[in-house]
């Protein structure tokens, strides 16, 4: 089961703005992908950008799915980055725009629920979260943006990228946040006990409540994935 919120934050709702927030997912009875996309607020084609860059990586590893499982992770950085760039391309090239307009974060997940395991794919900073026996664990953590954050069009941007595929039988749920999502959940790096027991208890309807109470300056959302089976977890 997937389970999403995305939402215009009190920035761009005082300056007209849009929600430069894009969740996209797709799944059949083996795979699963989801994945999420901030686009950068300075730049004039940023909802455009994350809508390529999100609708892109769903797209290439739901199609590819037992390609990108077997391959190691520079493999999946180059793989994935470049199929991203080539899209934003076509569109850069087509509106006669700067490619760098484009810009966006991107984090996406790919779930194989027969042999279990998760492909991971994370540039900028954006949080990939899972539930594992009842457990909250960082999947991947934001990347370091004091100097600022990386994204699509960054120059040398492969090196940031935190991607791997991962064993991932006992996990509960995966769950990707936005930024403007995240900030909200953690307090002096720790998960708010609040939000840690919504995760847990995979009660997604409450998270996404919580968040719209926060009144988020920044767009927020976050897209999960629920991998228990309906039969439940069957015990070794």
């Amino acid at each position: 089961m997937i389970s999403l919120l995305s939402d215009i934050g009190m920035y761009h709702r005082e300056t007209n703005g849009e929600n430069q927030d894009v969740v996209n997912q797709k799944e059949n009875k083996r795979y699963s992908v989801i994945s999420l996309a901030d686009g950068v607020s300075s730049c004039s084609r940023a909802k455009t950008g994350a809508e390529i860059a999100s609708a892109s990586i769903t797209n290439l590893f739901f199609k590819n799915a037992s390609f990108f499982l077997e391959f190691d992770e520079k493999q999946i950085a180059e793989y994935t980055l470049s199929h991203i760039l080539s899209e934003l391309t076509k569109q850069a090239e087509n509106d006669l725009t700067e490619l760098c307009e484009y810009s966006s974060t991107i984090a996406g997940v790919l779930y194989d629920r027969v042999a279990r395991k998760l492909l991971f794919f994370n540039l900028g900073d954006n949080i990939i979260i899972a539930v594992e026996n009842g457990v909250c664990k960082i999947v991947s953590m934001p990347s370091n943006s004091m100097d600022g954050c990386c994204v699509t069009t960054t120059d040398g941007v492969i090196e940031s990228i935190h991607t791997g595929v991962i064993e991932a039988a006992s996990f509960d749920a995966i769950i990707i946040c936005s930024d403007g999502a995240w900030r909200h959940m953690f307090e002096k790096n720790t998960l708010k006990p609040e939000v840690a027991a919504m995760l847990c208890g995979r009660t997604f309807n409450e998270l996404a409540d919580y968040l719209s109470a926060q009144c988020c300056y920044d767009d927020y959302s976050f897209i999960s994935l629920d991998t228990i089976r309906k039969e439940g977890r069957k015990s070794a």
